[in-house]
């Protein structure tokens, strides 16, 4: 099975909880598995790349590392309105999954809610990973300011538009999953609790 997995940050073994130990095991235990995995992870921070190339031997590992898009002009804040968060996947990160799922997949493992942008076109084939949602994080008041109101509102509606475009989600906790299946009635969602 070739599975393409798509991660928010490189997988390294001291990084937050969250995300980067997650991935760092998981890539791991695909690879142990016997899976045919290509990764494909978003990097801040060069280091951190050099720090995961010696983790992850191009021998044994194909996992590839992209660094953000240094420019952010004006067009591209308004896209974000949009599609929030979907700036941390360069364009040199979106050719390449394009290339990968040319050349055939099973399964687009998709980490965080906000990869999703890059599954959009091919949601049947693609599982997506919830680690947090926003209509459960953000449920305080609104504040006073009208730009942070705005951005919210920009955020909730995304998260809605991506958990109704995947019919697979798999989320961290069974409180997001009954979230989820509340905003997506349509899809099938599993709960994946983590452990470390």
């Amino acid at each position: 099975m070739r599975i393409i997995l798509v991660l928010t940050d490189p997988p390294l073994p001291f990084g937050n909880a969250a995300s980067t130990r997650w991935f760092y095991v998981l890539v791991r235990e695909l690879v142990r598995r016997g899976f045919d995995l290509t990764v494909l992870a978003a990097a801040a921070r060069p280091d951190d790349i050099e720090t995961c190339r010696t983790l992850f031997p191009e021998s044994q590992y194909d996992v590839r590392y992209f660094l953000p898009d240094q420019r952010r002009r004006l067009m591209d804040r308004v896209h974000s309105v949009a599609r929030p968060f979907d700036y941390v996947y360069s364009k040199a990160m979106r050719c390449e999954l394009q290339q990968q799922i040319r050349r055939g997949f099973d399964v687009l493992h998709l980490e965080h809610l906000w990869s999703g942008w890059l599954g959009w076109d091919v949601p049947e084939r693609s599982i997506v990973n919830v680690h947090y949602l926003f209509d459960l994080d953000l449920r305080q008041p609104a504040t006073r300011s009208a730009v942070e109101n705005a951005r919210r509102r920009s955020w909730l509606r995304a998260e809605r538009k991506l958990l109704n475009r995947f019919p697979h989600i798999s989320a961290l906790t069974d409180t997001l999953a009954q979230r989820i299946r509340q905003i997506a009635p349509a899809a099938n969602v599993m709960t994946t609790p983590l452990g470390f």
